[in-house]
């Protein structure tokens, strides 16, 4: 272990003495982008089966948004909150934006000349590039929540639009660390009338803010550590709830409480991901399972795995007919064997775009930001 400035960092938990990564929560993303990859694969077709219920309830690919959402609050403030990292506000969002968009870009283009493929010649392409046909300039800029083609792009919306307003919550908790605790309820709100993901980014902020002490012995004195136990059963439940909704509806009530207020499932899901994020940080044996290689590997590929896996799973499902006939006609074991296609193409296309797009445009991201004069400094 090593004492920075009355933080203990263990060794296991640094990338490198300049980053300090958190290397277990990049394998906690990994599993959120698993579950959005089976999620998606199971209830595509078979969302009414009730086996396919019951186990969406662990699957939870609508929700596992909230602690991607969560976890970016975390990480963009970490750096700057637990850290005492200084900010240079314009060279923050030059390294977003080559860190999010160009991943993007590339799986949005191959799916949109996907989705296109049956309609398009010469003269419909100017259609796409002069008057937006089918929405394509809002939806590749990533306007007003456009996800008519790739559904993953609405997500990237939100994080784009929240990472540029990131720098002033951040800016806001350094000038008094106290007001963290006045953000998160200010947001929620603010989500009366504007939405509600904001709160998810507000929860991640919290928590960086929060760091020293939520990694150190004085949580045990904390309330979310006295009660984990009865804490994890309740998080469970509020994650899934959505799910839990679908095999047994709520009732009028239900509805007519969230119409009011607001409270959505994506505020009980975001709930349960802060305390999640919590567990990750304070229990060392949680830190241990997700540090097995495995989940690290899938931790360092998790966006890949959550922009490529749209196209493989629209895919096999536009396809599915002939893929069942052409591996045997066994619905049950076409759904196996292309599950497992589904993880093995998946894997190889988020490795490539890791490797060939990410890493580069990240490299170039720093460079760039490097070259720029001094914007506002934090």
């Amino acid at each position: 272990m090593y004492c920075l400035q009355g933080r203990y960092i263990s060794v296991l938990h640094m990338g490198s003495a300049s980053t300090n990564r958190l290397h277990y929560l990049d394998a906690a993303r990994g599993i959120a982008a698993m579950m959005v990859l089976m999620g998606h694969y199971l209830s595509w077709k078979f969302e009414h089966h009730t086996g396919i219920k019951f186990l969406s309830v662990l699957i939870n690919e609508n929700d596992a948004v909230s602690f991607f959402f969560v976890l970016s609050g975390f990480v963009l403030a970490y750096p700057f909150l637990a850290m005492d990292k200084k900010m240079d506000i314009g060279k923050f969002y030059v390294n977003r934006v080559f860190r999010l968009y160009p991943g993007f870009l590339v799986a949005f283009l191959v799916n949109f000349v996907y989705s296109m493929r049956h309609e398009m010649n010469g003269s419909s392409w100017s259609n796409v590039f002069l008057h937006s046909y089918k929405n394509f300039w809002q939806e590749l800029f990533l306007i007003r929540g456009y996800s008519e083609h790739f559904l993953p792009g609405w997500t990237l919306g939100i994080e784009m639009a929240a990472s540029f307003l990131i720098p002033f919550l951040i800016l806001a908790v350094r000038y008094n660390k106290r007001l963290a605790n006045w953000l998160i309820p200010a947001i929620f709100l603010a989500n009366l009338v504007i939405g509600s993901l904001m709160v998810h980014f507000a929860l991640g902020i919290w928590v960086a803010a929060n760091f020293d002490y939520i990694s150190g012995p004085a949580f045990k004195t904390s309330f979310i550590y006295k009660y984990r136990i009865p804490l994890v059963l309740v998080s469970a439940v509020l994650f899934s709830l959505r799910k839990i909704d679908k095999i047994s509806h709520f009732g009028p009530f239900f509805k007519t409480f969230s119409d009011y207020t607001r409270i959505d499932f994506f505020i009980y899901s975001g709930i349960a991901s802060f305390l999640f994020l919590i567990w990750c940080i304070h229990f060392r044996g949680v830190q241990r399972i997700l540090e097995s290689r495995i989940l690290l590997f899938y931790g360092k590929i998790s966006y890949g795995i959550y922009l490529v896996h749209w196209v493989v799973v629209r895919y096999i499902y536009d396809h599915w007919d002939y893929l069942n006939q052409l591996l045997g006609g066994s619905e049950q074991k076409t759904f196996i064997l292309l599950f497992l296609a589904l993880i093995a193409v998946s894997t190889v296309g988020a490795t490539l775009i890791y490797h060939w797009v990410e890493m580069p445009f990240m490299r170039w991201g720093k460079k760039i930001a490097g070259r720029m004069k001094a914007t506002v400094e934090i």
